[in-house]
């Protein structure tokens, strides 16, 4: 029976070393001017429901992912496609 080895791996690059300390990357970020796009984007929701504008609604709230999967995702420079895909964990075989 074949030996199986489970290798955890953080998503990233490939080929770079990883920051151990991301904590200055979080501190570059203009958390009240984030919380305030957030805050309009919201506004813009609850107002464009209340009118029955499903469309808008549903437009808004697409808008509302974008923005946060942009704020919190690192990205990693690879392609978006590429991105999308990674499953987060990856198993590799000895």
């Amino acid at each position: 029976m074949a030996e199986v080895t489970v290798t955890l791996k953080a998503n990233g690059p490939e080929g770079q070393p990883r920051e151990q300390d991301t904590s200055a990357e979080w501190d570059k970020i203009d958390w009240r001017a984030q919380e305030g796009q957030v805050r309009r984007l919201r506004q813009r929701i609850f107002k464009a429901s209340q009118e029955g504008d499903w469309p808008k609604v549903r437009n808004l709230q697409k808008l509302m992912v974008r923005h946060e999967a942009l704020l919190f995702s690192d990205g990693g420079g690879r392609p978006r496609s590429l991105r999308r895909r990674s499953g987060g964990v990856k198993l590799e075989e000895a």
